[in-house]
């Protein structure tokens, strides 16, 4: 499995800005009452790695710890240890992102790590043939988003409809592969080993579906802390969802951040003033917040002079990439940030989880909608005013 091709489709999901997820404190004692009387076994990995691998080690999946490390001499690999009994372990290589999993069932492994090819139980031969396979989906996947990423801003925009066609198809394919592996081995555990990525394709009601308790691989340790963890999650985010509905025909909440000079500025000095004004919580290194700087920029532009202005709420911790952001994608409104990145203060008081995210608020301080995006924003100002 390929750690950064995970680390992509949680980050570009549906091309939304999502915080990555953590482990909760109840999902970690989940894991201490799942583990606390295991049956520990033995495991042996042997094999083969590249010239340039100088380290092997096996880590437990679930709780990201190292079991043990060892030298690599001549291109060989032996490692030994012990693990609760079908734990899920990966062999990883130093200077690469991919792991080669196996359950701990006691059955010796034997790997090549040029290839990432594994002998063992067939039941580890059949994990590695579907982590094989489903691997090169997600690297097609993730080379799309690159080719996207490096485009100039007029390119995306000119290219985004062919590229989200492209990438709603790839996104399906990969989907297609993982309700498979889950289809083909209802009564073993191989679905398991992939519960991390299964809540980043799926919705949750096809998660309940998918991680029935019936099933095998649905009660495996690993399976039930990512799936306890993904459900925590969602909570957590309708909660927030609910938190933003609620500033909805209200009057926005006062807060005070400084400006590029770390000169101290009260959101009221800019709001409730007279203006439409669209709060904008941003970041520098939001790549969706970059894509639709331009349609905010344009707003801006037009409806400036009509009474429309922008205050600038950035989640940037880093103060050269926030003000060279700022002077790169041309927004010339007033910016402020504490540099706290998701601990600001916009973020608690707003219950901002994801961004961009944005209040427009009426002359008066009344928030009257949040979220204007793409055409959302200049449909709404033009039903203000006109033209």
């Amino acid at each position: 499995m390929n750690d950064e091709l995970f680390l992509y489709l949680c980050t570009h999901k549906l091309l939304n800005s999502i915080k990555m997820k953590k482990i909760f404190a109840l999902a970690l004692l989940t894991v201490m009452t799942l583990t606390a009387a295991a049956q520990q076994v033995k495991f042996s990995v042997n094999g083969t790695a590249p010239a340039d691998v100088k380290e092997v080690k096996v880590l437990d999946k679930l709780t990201g710890e190292t079991i043990v490390s060892a030298n690599v001499k001549g291109g060989k690999i032996a490692l030994s240890g012990a693990a609760e009994k079908n734990a899920l372990l990966a062999v990883m290589r130093d200077n690469s992102d991919w792991s080669v999993l196996f359950f701990n069932d006691g059955t010796p492994v034997t790997v090549d790590l040029k290839t990432n090819q594994l002998k063992g139980s067939d039941l580890n031969q059949r994990l590695t043939a579907a982590d094989l396979a489903s691997g090169k989906e997600l690297e097609k996947l993730t080379s799309l988003i690159e080719e996207y990423n490096t485009m100039t801003p007029d390119m995306q925009k000119k290219k985004k409809d062919e590229f989200m066609g492209k990438y709603m198809a790839a996104m399906q394919t990969v989907k297609d592969c993982y309700q498979k592996i889950a289809d083909d081995n209802r009564d073993n555990l191989i679905p398991a080993a992939f519960a991390n990525i299964y809540p980043q394709l799926f919705e949750e009601e096809e998660i309940d579906q998918l991680f029935k308790k019936e099933y095998a691989y649905a009660n495996h340790p690993y399976a039930k802390v990512m799936i306890q963890q993904f459900k925590e999650q969602e909570a957590e985010m309708r909660a927030a969802e609910e938190a933003k509905n609620a500033f909805l025909g209200k009057p926005f909440v006062d807060i005070e951040e400084p400006d590029a000079e770390g000169r101290m500025h009260k959101l009221s000095e800019y709001v409730g003033k007279g203006k439409w004004v669209l709060i904008d919580f941003w970041a520098s290194w939001c790549g969706p917040c970059r894509e639709e700087m331009p349609n905010v920029v344009a707003a801006y532009n037009k409806y400036h002079d009509k009474g429309f202005d922008i205050v600038g709420l950035s989640f940037d911790n880093k103060k050269k990439a926030w003000l060279d952001a700022i002077q790169e994608l041309g927004m010339p409104w007033v910016h402020l940030s504490d540099l706290k990145g998701w601990k600001t203060v916009a973020s608690g008081t707003y219950h901002i989880t994801s961004i961009p995210a944005s209040f427009l608020v009426d002359p008066n301080g009344i928030i009257v909608a949040r979220d204007l995006r793409e055409e959302a924003l200049g449909e709404k100002l033009k039903e203000i005013f006109g033209e």
